[in-house]
């Protein structure tokens, strides 16, 4: 039979007072981490442009276009797509976490795709299918990027569901290792990097 060395009484009071201030504590720690992360994701970013631009279907997505102090002319536009769940702050957290940014430091002219999951409102559920932004969304971007810069081709960077709609919508799409499989257009996806590639 066991015996117990020494008797702990428990004060059901005591209990009380540590499960509420655990509780306290875990509600603090949340507001601080909502705070730290509000604070970057939700402030305003400065863009040289800024697009509204209709699709056939009845829906709508965004450009955004970073400034560059020195281009680069040798230098294609890059157009930056973001995952699933996300907008064009995937590629522009703010202003210290930023690859939008980085490229744009260093010549490139820099454009950010919203696609119509990324927009807060103002789209019928009914129009916010991947179906409709393989087909719509990213091929009118790719097209407006070249119009409004006049390049012949662009820098396409396709985070997760950004690289498939993009693959999705162009079977053609070959690596950039040197083996093209037919067609202009280049894309790659290597391990859980930003797939890269070449429309034009």
């Amino acid at each position: 039979m066991f015996t117990p060395i020494c008797e702990v009484s428990v004060n059901p009071m005591s209990m009380l007072a540590i499960a509420a201030s655990t509780v306290a504590l875990g509600y603090a720690l949340y507001r601080l981490h909502l705070g730290f992360w509000r604070k970057r994701l939700f402030s305003a970013l400065p863009y040289a442009e800024e697009h509204r631009i209709p699709t056939e279907d009845g829906a709508h997505f965004e450009l955004r276009r970073l400034p560059c102090e020195t281009p680069d002319p040798e230098k294609p536009p890059v157009l930056l797509v973001h995952g699933l769940g996300a907008n064009h702050r995937n590629h522009d957290a703010w202003e210290g976490a930023s690859l939008a940014r980085y490229l744009a430091a260093r010549g490139s002219d820099v454009w950010l795709l919203t696609l119509r999951s990324g927009l807060p409102r103002g789209i019928p559920s009914r129009l916010v299918r991947f179906a409709a932004m393989v087909q719509h969304d990213v091929p009118q971007a790719v097209a407006e990027v070249r119009r409004r810069t006049g390049a012949d081709a662009i820098d396409y960077v396709g985070f997760s569901m950004g690289w498939h709609a993009a693959v999705r919508g162009d079977r053609s799409l070959a690596p950039l290792d040197g083996r093209p499989k037919g067609g202009d257009h280049r894309f790659t996806r290597t391990g859980g990097a930003p797939p890269v590639g070449k429309v034009g």
